[in-house]
């Protein structure tokens, strides 16, 4: 008995927590295993192991509908300002000589002077390209992009 009282309790508390996904729910009511309610769209189940050994089901009657907002189209992505990040060169290093570092220390780098530069928006690579200066800025020319031109 006192089993079955703590199971209900548990399935009152599923029953408030789906409320925001499923909608207001009403009633609240055991079956029997494997008889699922013939109106239900959905169903889930959580299931109990020893020492109560029981299953605790969730039946919906309808789906909730999704509530969609504003479309977000080309025009309004366009104007959303990326940070980029050009990596011209890479080391692989232990953190026993990163921890060495002083001011006026030499880093030895991997990447070959002249190697493609990597242009990144967070982690992701967007282009590579090649590095140098254009009126009077640094810049990459770009060799390869991820991007189409349409």
């Amino acid at each position: 008995m006192l089993e079955e009282r703590a199971i209900k309790r548990m399935a009152d508390e599923l029953v408030q927590l789906c409320v925001p996904f499923c909608g207001e729910v009403r009633t609240v009511r055991k079956c029997a295993l494997g008889a699922l309610p013939p109106a239900c769209v959905t169903y889930f189940e959580l299931r109990i192991a020893a020492p109560v050994d029981a299953v605790i089901g969730i039946g919906l009657s309808k789906d909730p509908g999704l509530a969609f907002g504003a479309v977000v189209d080309r025009a309004m992505l366009a104007a959303i300002p990326l940070q980029v990040r050009a990596e011209f060169a890479q080391a692989r290093l232990d953190a026993r000589e990163i921890a060495r570092w002083s001011v006026g220390s030499t880093v030895r780098l991997d990447t070959k002077i002249g190697a493609p530069t990597t242009l990144k928006v967070g982690d992701v690579v967007i282009a590579v390209g090649d590095c140098g200066i254009r009126a009077q800025s640094n810049a990459v020319a770009i060799t390869s992009s991820l991007f189409k031109q349409s």
